[in-house]
């Protein structure tokens, strides 16, 4: 497995790389997840794509004009967040059935743990509504029109 490499055979960028995902990775443990909740929970379990990506380009555009001490540091930190966001919601835009029912109707049914209206829409999808799983997640539920 890639991440059981050992240091020394690791290349100067993986290196550099598995020290600054360790400062994403505390700062989503200490402040993110605390102040905002884990997938599911949060406000970002409902971004799409997009709106992660504009994200990233609004910290991108105040690079620079940032006076307070470590900000800057910690605009990089978010943008690196965001787009592990974007790339996961990329990814399991379909791979993410909860449930698959038909109804009375015979239509096929199909609940989601999150939802990412533009693709639904431009694919075919009608939003029905909204159930909750055993933790209270919320679960999105699409029709195929």
């Amino acid at each position: 497995m890639d991440n059981e490499i050992k240091e020394e055979h690791m290349t100067e960028r993986e290196k550099q790389w598995n020290e600054f995902s360790d400062l994403v990775a505390k700062h989503l443990r200490v402040y993110t997840t605390p102040q905002y909740g884990d997938v599911g929970e949060d406000e970002i379990t409902n971004y799409t794509v997009e709106t992660c990506i504009e994200q990233v380009r609004k910290y991108c555009k105040r690079y620079g004009s940032q006076s307070r001490d470590g900000q800057q540091e910690l605009d990089f930190i978010k943008m690196a967040h965001y787009i592990q966001c974007a790339w996961e919601k990329h990814n399991n835009k379909i791979n993410d059935v909860v449930n698959v029912n038909v109804n009375v109707e015979g239509e096929l049914i199909l609940s989601y743990n999150y939802r990412d209206d533009q693709f639904f829409k431009e694919n075919g999808y009608e939003y029905v509504g909204v159930t909750y799983d055993s933790c209270q997640r919320e679960i999105n539920i699409w029709r195929i029109i």
